[in-house]
């Protein structure tokens, strides 16, 4: 029986921004080279980037080939492999009609002031029996909409300090690895 698979996905519509207002973020470089490290790394099924802009999907999209395809490739093999895994796409719909309607993946949204209904161990052993698709939030996180319509709400990172603000590179690469590393130090 083939185990189930773990995609991530980074939303930058629709995404709340200091003053609570809906907004669109733009892309950046950073996110999108590391948290596709960090999906090779850690054997992710996909990494979807969601941009409902066209000209910001089209840039990005300029970028992802070159290190895929283009001079990229052959200049670092090994981003070329973390590229094969990042998937732009219009909306978190897209991303799961792309996943697939047969896998029906729970979905759960994270964010540092949300409420968690699932905890990190819970959530790894559904993992264990079923598809997972994690949205990051870009801005100030997750619209209040799209976590109403998310299966879970995990748990947020909670550190030494009551300091909660970390880039969503960090707070996603400090989730996958809860999820994924089987040993914890």
């Amino acid at each position: 029986m083939k185990k189930p698979s773990i995609y991530i996905c980074l939303v930058h519509y629709p995404i709340k921004n200091q003053n609570n207002q809906i907004i669109t973020t733009s892309i950046t470089n950073l996110d999108v080279h590391d948290i596709a490290r960090l999906s090779t790394t850690y054997g992710l099924a996909g990494y979807y980037i969601v941009q409902p802009l066209n000209r910001q999907r089209e840039l990005f999209q300029e970028l992802i080939d070159y290190w895929k395809k283009g001079v990229g490739a052959n200049y670092n093999s090994h981003r070329a492999r973390a590229f094969h895994k990042v998937r732009m796409v219009a909306s978190i719909e897209e991303c799961l009609q792309d996943i697939g309607i047969d896998k029906e993946p729970i979905v759960v949204a994270t964010g540092a002031n949300m409420q968690g209904n699932i905890g990190y161990l819970q959530l790894r052993e559904l993992a264990e029996t079923k598809d997972i698709l994690i949205l990051f939030g870009t801005g100030w996180g997750l619209t209040d909409d799209i976590t109403y319509k998310a299966h879970y709400k995990l748990d947020p990172i909670v550190g030494a300090d009551d300091y909660n603000h970390l880039s969503v590179r960090s707070a996603a690469s400090i989730i996958i690895d809860r999820l994924c590393c089987k040993k914890w130090w």
